[in-house]
């Protein structure tokens, strides 16, 4: 999962339109892309009392164990492509539904609730770690940019400039060429001068000396 249940009536969607679903919700940093299913049906009947002519109706199913933000982010995605291959004169809608893990079977009789002994060899290893990194990205940029760095210093010993100077050393030991600001920027989505002026605040006195009080521990100073 996520499997695409495409429901329509007064038209016949565009191929592209199918293939525009899938690469929307594959592009998702959580959603492999063998994971995308779709399928697609006719109502022989319906009736639109808003006066549309034809409508198409998305369902995404997603395992319940998905946070409610992904669901949010896929549902946007997949709006964003109806928009964008239908006309305005048909009526669309994207609806999420939550899959309990318990119900769910595929071939052979296993369910996503009885996990396949699966080894895990060095690319599959990085490709899970890096995931993680982005998911951690995510949450930090999109979710929580209100969290201050100084804040993630004083209670964790790191911060956003941490991570991006840690991702910069990575690309270092790599051959390449990275400065800091290049790597902040890589990290933070944007110049980090313009991050900075959208989402931190000054720090209070009281952030400033749980700061110096916590100065001798081992850590990294880069929270401003």
């Amino acid at each position: 999962m996520p499997h695409i249940l495409v429901e329509f009536g007064g038209l016949t969607p565009p191929e592209a339109l199918y293939d525009a679903l899938c690469a929307a919700l594959a592009a998702h940093p959580e959603v492999p892309a063998s994971a995308v299913k779709l399928r697609a049906h006719r109502a022989e009947g319906f009736r639109l009392l808003s006066g549309e002519a034809a409508f198409v109706n998305v369902t995404l199913r997603l395992m319940e164990t998905r946070p409610e933000a992904q669901h949010t982010a896929l549902a946007d995605a997949a709006l964003a492509v109806l928009v964008a291959h239908l006309p305005e004169s048909c009526a669309i809608g994207v609806e999420t539904a939550r899959i309990p893990k318990s119900s769910f079977r595929k071939r052979n009789g296993i369910s996503d609730s009885q996990p396949k002994e699966v080894s895990m060899d060095d690319q599959t290893r990085t490709e899970l770690e890096a995931a993680a990194f982005r998911r951690l990205q995510q949450h930090l940029m999109q979710e929580r940019p209100d969290v201050q760095n100084i804040d993630l210093m004083n209670l964790a010993g790191f911060c956003r400039n941490c991570l991006s100077r840690w991702y910069g050393e990575a690309a270092a030991e790599r051959g390449i060429d990275m400065s800091k600001e290049e790597a902040r920027e890589a990290f933070y989505g944007m110049p980090y001068d313009a991050w900075k002026a959208a989402h931190q605040t000054e720090a209070s006195d009281s952030q400033k000396q749980a700061f110096a009080a916590a100065a001798d521990a081992p850590r990294d100073q880069g929270h401003s």
